[in-house]
């Protein structure tokens, strides 16, 4: 673990509200934040005494995102991952 870029990640987050941090923390989205930030963030609830919550399963992939468009009076639903 980058403890230099762990500390960079901390300072950036601590102008984040509690509420959005532990948001962060339960989705443990490993998709789009990297393990220096739930590092950085465990450190962040622990200073100000938050008990952190239990994490749902890691997320590694991209979340599924679907778009449609008429096409014809058909729909078309493309979904990318």
């Amino acid at each position: 673990m980058n403890n230099k870029l762990v500390h960079t990640i901390q300072e950036t987050f601590k102008n984040r509200s509690i509420e959005e941090l532990v948001n962060i923390y339960i989705e443990n989205d490993r998709y789009n934040y990297s393990d220096e930030a739930f590092e950085a963030i465990r450190m962040i609830l622990q200073e100000k005494n938050i008990s952190l919550p239990l994490q749902n399963e890691q997320l590694y992939k991209a979340p599924c995102k679907t778009f449609s468009k008429d096409q014809d009076k058909h729909s078309v639903k493309i979904i990318i991952y």
